[in-house]
């Protein structure tokens, strides 16, 4: 099944230019994807804001549209995105 990170990168499109950050649940970002989030995305951070570009097609979402990975709380089970400056 093919992960739909377009998906996530629409959504981040969506916001408002003043909106600098964006907080989403993981059950909310498994709804904007359409099936659930892989195990990894449960325990590393490194699936929602890997360093190298060419190896995280999740890091390429949305970074390429001018978003990072701010933090990712596990307990919680959410991920915060920043604007990129």
């Amino acid at each position: 099944m093919a992960i739909n990170y377009p998906a996530i990168e629409a959504h981040l499109k969506k916001m408002e230019a003043y909106q600098k950050e964006a907080t989403l649940t993981f059950e909310q970002t498994s709804g904007l994807m359409g099936h659930p989030l892989p195990p990894s995305a449960f325990q590393n951070f490194a699936w929602w804001a890997a360093h190298d570009e060419n190896s995280s097609p999740t890091h390429n979402a949305w970074g390429r549209i001018g978003w990072r990975v701010e933090a990712v709380d596990f307990d919680g089970q959410w991920v915060r995105f920043a604007r990129l400056p």
